[in-house]
């Protein structure tokens, strides 16, 4: 099975179900983890619509994971 979706969307799939059944650790656990990775793909589709090198992209997520 393969799963077309994007990490996020799962992410905030299972944070909305945990949200549903009264769990609310995991819910946030899970939208904030979908938030982050939703930052992580709209900024591959910038750069890969810019035209940004690989090397150039690690660099700058390298500097934004650390602010998490």
């Amino acid at each position: 099975m393969v799963l077309q979706n994007e990490k996020f969307e799962v992410l905030f799939d299972f944070a909305c179900e945990a949200f549903l059944k009264g769990d609310y650790r995991n819910a946030v656990f899970n939208a904030a983890d979908a938030l982050e990775r939703f930052y992580e793909f709209f900024v591959k589709v910038i750069m890969i619509k810019n035209k940004v090198t690989k090397e150039h992209y690690e660099k700058l997520w390298a500097l934004v994971r650390n602010q998490f």
